[in-house]
């Protein structure tokens, strides 16, 4: 196993998910471990077993040690504002710093300003904010490749499985048996390489009547194409951006 993987499966497994779930969250979220996949989603199902790590921070200190960081370092955690995200971020520091003697940051800078590290791939720190969620089926693996988005966009790093997977599923040809395999290979492959973990699901849904909402509301809140609602989740309450933006009819 690679140095890196070492650290990034230590600090993974050294996370109390139970525990930020019910002190931060009070016990209204589930552990979760693979960022971009729903617990109720059947291929985390099929996997769960396997892809759940255990809460083992002994053992993380050990492979700390063995990649040669036994003695700590510094991370710097972004995740933008939001309060509860903080909490957690904050939770999360402590225990590695009183476990592993890391010290840590948590940088609040907005998503526009940290947006270009992500496309040019130089952003120093840990992005604790993963986006998105939906139906594994869905062709969400276009945001973690440049290269099934022309032009750069993605979350920091590219993917291979996620490359392969973005032809396959926006293919209307594609069998329902081809869109499950390419994606199930972008999981494996993020799983094996510990890139993109998750921490919590937090209770996650808006019911409104679309009838009743300008269609405004379904771009941006000035009719702009963009970030209202979408037709996937990308880390929002029922696929809304911001309920401020929200047009009746």
């Amino acid at each position: 196993m690679q140095s890196s993987l070492k650290v990034r499966t230590a600090l993974s497994q050294c996370i109390d998910r139970e525990g930020l779930n019910e002190v931060i969250i009070n016990g209204m979220g589930v552990p979760a471990y693979l960022a971009s996949l729903q617990q109720a989603d059947k291929m985390w199902i099929e996997n769960a077993e396997r892809w759940t790590l255990p809460y083992d921070c002994e053992g993380s200190k050990a492979m700390l040690a063995d990649a040669g960081h036994g003695d700590g370092f510094h991370v710097v955690m972004w995740q933008g504002f939001n309060a509860a995200q903080t909490e957690v971020m904050d939770a999360i520091g402590n225990n590695w710093l009183n476990q592993f003697n890391i010290t840590y940051e948590i940088d609040k800078r907005s998503y526009s300003t940290i947006r270009p590290g992500l496309v040019n791939h130089s952003q120093p720190f840990l992005r604790m904010h993963p986006c998105c969620s939906g139906d594994a089926t869905w062709p969400l693996e276009h945001i973690f490749s440049s290269h099934g988005a022309p032009g750069g966009y993605n979350h920091g790093f590219d993917m291979p499985a996620a490359a392969a997977a973005v032809p396959i599923k926006t293919n209307p040809a594609s069998s329902q048996e081809e869109v499950y395999a390419a994606s199930l290979a972008y999981r494996e492959e993020i799983f094996e390489w510990r890139i993109n973990p998750a921490i919590l699901q937090a209770p996650y849904a808006a019911i409104f009547d679309s009838t009743a909402i300008d269609s405004d509301t379904y771009a941006n809140g000035d009719g702009t194409p963009g970030t209202g609602i979408r037709p996937f989740m990308q880390v929002r309450i029922g696929g809304v951006h911001d309920m401020d933006w929200i047009k009746l009819k």
